[in-house]
């Protein structure tokens, strides 16, 4: 019993501490953001890299879901950082809700976020 008592700590220790998040902010960011009221936070584009025994079990579809589901969650985390930021007190600007930010998406018919940026390469060249 203890050594299995030990094997559960010793894995959830090890699981927190390889599922640290660091985050890049951009330096300037507080002078680039001191003429918005408020931000959107889109949906993030990923790239899922499996195990070749897991690429055989999933079909180009599902990668292409959980590359989808993993840009959401990252946006769903990027919204909690930058509401605990605004909560104290260290970010002026407003963080629009991220249903609405994807419904707004939604509504363009733009479903991912590598079509928004193919769209801005195509208006700056």
């Amino acid at each position: 019993m203890k050594n299995l008592l030990c094997l559960i700590v010793t894995l959830i220790i090890s699981f927190l501490s390889h599922g640290q998040t660091s985050l890049y902010e951009n330096p300037q960011f507080d002078q680039i953001a001191a003429d918005h009221k408020v931000i959107a936070i889109l949906p993030f584009s990923t790239s899922v890299k499996l195990r070749p025994k897991q690429m055989k079990e999933l079909s180009k579809s599902d990668i292409e879901k959980l590359e989808e589901s993993e840009g959401y969650s990252i946006q769903r985390f990027m919204y909690s950082w930058f509401l605990k930021r605004k909560g104290r007190g260290t970010l002026a600007i407003n963080i629009q809700d991220i249903s609405l930010t994807n419904s707004i998406l939604s509504k363009q018919s733009i479903s991912s976020i590598k079509y928004i940026f193919s769209c801005r390469i195509s208006k700056d060249s």
